[in-house]
């Protein structure tokens, strides 16, 4: 996906912590027209295949990542408000946040 978040603000956190059990690698936050999105990027083995041919299956590092996106997920819809208060974004008014998760 490709993401402009044009002259607004824009922000990049490395190793941002979700609790006691989950870092996210990268997290940029940018305002767009809309609001404000936030990006999750976990970075896996590069040069990696993707699918192991064979069996027709992603590979182990991206399962692993699939699944520390999967975790983040379920953690945030659970723990949403703390997440926002947590990390500072209350501050700037950020309450209302639209989330996505990349795998890299």
């Amino acid at each position: 996906m490709d993401y402009n978040f044009g002259h607004k603000e824009t922000y990049l956190f490395s190793e941002q912590k979700l609790g006691n059990d989950y870092v996210i690698d990268y997290m940029l936050i940018g305002k767009e027209s809309g609001g404000y999105s936030l990006i999750l990027v976990e970075f896996e083995t590069p040069n990696t295949e993707y699918l192991i041919s064979t069996a027709n299956m992603e590979s182990e590092s991206v399962r692993r990542g699939l699944t520390q996106l999967q975790d983040w997920k379920r953690w945030i819809d659970s723990n949403r408000e703390y997440f926002i208060r947590n990390i500072g974004l209350r501050e700037f008014g950020m309450i209302s946040l639209h989330i996505e998760h990349f795998i890299i």
